[in-house]
């Protein structure tokens, strides 16, 4: 699967500073908002608060592990499917996936170090 920078560079037409360029999770958020991006494949880890607020994402793909909040709130997310652990909160309410799953099925799936919000 693609990463941020494959996709950004490839829409680019490959400029060299592509590849030293560190993204922001500013311009990962703008970049799934502004192509309306459905599915994570940005990575499998994700070290800091990850923040998909009211985004068109409705699976979180090959992402595994985020190092703080998850925030999924008023997204389309109908599958959590490689998510193991969350070190912070996870925030699903306004969600398919909180209408369907309960705190507990979730806390089965995923290892939440915070609380979990539906």
């Amino acid at each position: 699967m693609k990463n941020i920078k494959q996709i950004i560079k490839e829409e680019i037409n490959d400029f060299d500073w592509i590849e030293e360029h560190e993204f922001t999770h500013k311009e990962v958020i703008q970049h799934i908002k502004d192509n309306n991006i459905t599915e994570w494949t940005f990575g499998e880890h994700w070290d800091g608060d990850l923040d998909l607020y009211e985004t068109k994402i409705t699976s979180l793909g090959n992402l595994q592990s985020v190092g703080g909040y998850l925030d999924l709130y008023g997204s389309k997310i109908t599958s959590l499917d490689n998510l193991e652990s969350v070190g912070g909160d996870l925030y699903l309410h306004g969600t398919p996936i909180s209408k369907t799953h309960s705190e507990e099925q979730i806390r089965q799936m995923v290892q939440v170090d915070g609380r979990i919000y539906m």
